[in-house]
This record gives C-alpha cells, sequence and structure tokens, in this order.
C-alpha cells in the first residue's frame, strides 16, 4: 500500500544509503496499487525530492500486462533522477479453472524480454 511503502522508506532512509521503493499492482487493469490507490497517491504518499534518498520506484508481484499499463503513469510521477521499472511474475496469481499449472503457458521468456525491451525503450532503467 502507498501508506506501508511510505513507512517503510521513512526507515530506509535512517539507514543513509539508496532506497527503492516498489509496490504489487492490482490485476484488475485499473493500473492501481493491490491496495487501491492510484500510482500518483502512492507516489506522493513518499514526499520524493529530486536528488533525494529514494533513487527507484517499481512494480514487482503482478502480471506483465499490469506493469506496462502502470509504468507510464509511474514516470510521469516521480521527479527526475528517480528510475523507474518493473520485475512481472511469470506465473497466474490465482489458477486458471480446470489448471493445475500456475504457470503461464502463454508468456514464454522470450515474450518477458521483449516487454522488458520495451519498458527499456519507454524509460524504464530497472
Amino acid at each position: 500500500s502507498a501508506r506501508e511503502a511510505a513507512a517503510a522508506v521513512r526507515a530506509a532512509k535512517a539507514t543513509g544509503k539508496p532506497v527503492w521503493v516498489s509496490w504489487a499492482l492490482s490485476d484488475d487493469m485499473s493500473g492501481n496499487l493491490i491496495s487501491g490507490e492510484s500510482i500518483a497517491e502512492a507516489v506522493e504518499a513518499l514526499h520524493l525530492e529530486p536528488n533525494g534518498p529514494v533513487k527507484a520506484c517499481m512494480f514487482n508481484c503482478c502480471s506483465p500486462e499490469a506493469i506496462s499499463l502502470a509504468l507510464p503513469r509511474l514516470r510521469a510521477a516521480v521527479p527526475p533522477g528517480v528510475a523507474t521499472g518493473g520485475y512481472a511474475n511469470g506465473c497466474r496469481t490465482v489458477k486458471s479453472p480446470g489448471s493445475s499449472n500456475e504457470y503461464r503457458e502463454d508468456f514464454t521468456p522470450e515474450d518477458y524480454a521483449e516487454l522488458c525491451a520495451e519498458w527499456a525503450a519507454d524509460g524504464s532503467t530497472i
């Protein structure tokens, strides 16, 4: 959630080390976090500053399609100098009816590499 990420950032800042933040997105293709907040709300809760301690914001543990939808919103919301990116699931968060396989047969490693190249071409660096 936006609140959990903000609390983690406050604690991580105390280390003096660079901070990376990652959120999980809803699979409903709304472009919002699982907790319901928009990307803009999540970023706003971090109170980011250019050249501040938060060096990266990204998404993980969600579908590649959800990440593709949300990355442009994230890039628009973070200040200059904050890197963006994603690390998508290769599995389903909910198994398909009649399937015992949690992994997606319709999404190959080559598909994932192509998608990552698209994210990079659009400005993400992680």
